[in-house]
């Protein structure tokens, strides 16, 4: 048993305990997603309070953006933030995603060159924070939650040839909010949070997959344990990009994991701190959109960012990128088609849906 499977033993049964207190006396936090609320024989959990955009909740970052512009793209068919993406094969695979309504199953292909969407078979369960990359010609999900309340350490496989799903090995911790992506053959997660909400400990674990030997194994540790941030790889590098902790939900933290050294190095901050930004990589740098500062704390205000800016890892330096036309946190980035493309997220600092879709040229990534 590794120490990661022993971790999460004590916090399953911490967190079993803590929901029996509350189903039975009232005291303690609200029980998550409909799921354990019907186990406990509960009724089903209250609905998120939408919020409206306020230009006053946009942070207005110092220096200038970048020249150029992004370009409005029709907008996405759902509005559900939190989705997971990946490009593969010239097309964009969006997955999941957190409706008020309840969390989306639904796996929608972009097709960059028409701006047309084709609805594709759904995921095997419904999810939102979920990891989406690609291996082998495969759209690979892994991490998330399922129905909205509980995390997962499952993984499936989707082929576009086959348009079918099958289910590989699970990870060895369960986790939402994490972020990942597939160098090579093999799977890099890390960070996360098992229990779903900003007020809990993320995790620091990184888990390696190895798609030959279908086999799970630790690797060392991130340096900042976080939750809601983005990854990119660059060079056969994982870059890792803000994120949120319990006191600090706009991470400065940027970090990157070399699997040659299997080590991971401490790389200049994000100019501006951000929680669940959209990240990608494009012409060799990474890319960061968007993300803020929910606040926990209704005593504080949060805030949200349209600013965008890209890292040259050659030069060690972060640019400042035109802004984008919408502000938005828990949207997806993707590099395709020559393009940054940036995909639904909500508008303002708490649950809020939007559809909208963006894209920035390469060329305009200096």
């Amino acid at each position: 048993m590794s120490r990661r499977t022993s971790i999460v033993g004590v916090v399953v049964s911490a967190v079993v305990l803590v929901l029996t207190v509350a189903a039975a006396t009232g005291i303690g936090p609200s029980v998550p997603g409909p799921p354990v609320r019907s186990w406990l024989g509960l009724g089903e959990p209250p609905l998120p309070d939408l919020c409206a955009f306020d230009p006053k909740a946009v942070l207005d970052p110092p220096g200038q953006p970048g020249p150029g512009s992004w370009i409005r793209q029709p907008d996405s068919p759902t509005p559900s933030p939190e989705p997971g993406a990946v490009a593969l094969g010239g097309y964009v695979y969006l997955v999941g995603g957190q409706l008020r309504a309840g969390t989306e199953s639904t796996v929608l292909r972009f097709d960059p060159r028409s701006g047309e969407y084709r609805r594709e078979p759904d995921a095997p369960v419904a999810i939102d924070h979920p990891i989406v990359t690609a291996h082998d010609g495969e759209v690979i999900l892994a991490s998330g939650y399922i129905d909205g309340a509980v995390s997962t350490p499952r993984m499936w496989a989707y082929s576009p040839r086959s348009r079918r799903w099958r289910e590989l090995p699970s990870m060895n911790t369960s986790r939402g909010a994490a972020a990942g992506a597939a160098i090579g053959d093999k799977l890099y997660v890390a960070g996360g949070v098992f229990e779903f909400g900003n007020e809990y400990q993320p995790y620091d674990f990184l888990e390696i997959y190895d798609f030959k030997t279908r086999q799970w194994h630790d690797g060392p540790d991130m340096p900042t344990a976080r939750h809601h941030f983005g990854v990119a790889v660059v060079g056969g590098k994982l870059y890792a990009v803000g994120g949120r902790q319990p006191r600090d939900e706009s991470l400065t933290a940027f970090e990157v994991f070399d699997p040659k050294q299997n080590r991971w190095h401490r790389l200049p901050p994000v100019p501006v701190g951000t929680g669940s930004p959209g990240v990608t990589a494009i012409d060799g740098k990474v890319v960061v959109t968007g993300g803020g500062n929910e606040v926990t704390d209704p005593d504080e205000r949060g805030w949200l960012l349209r600013a965008a800016y890209a890292y040259d890892p050659q030069t060690r330096r972060w640019s400042r990128l035109p802004d984008m036309g919408r502000a938005r946190h828990g949207h997806v980035a993707v590099g395709v088609d020559q393009s940054v493309y940036v995909f639904r997220g909500a508008p303002c600092p708490g649950y809020g849906e939007m559809a909208s879709v963006e894209s920035l040229p390469a060329s305009e990534v200096r």
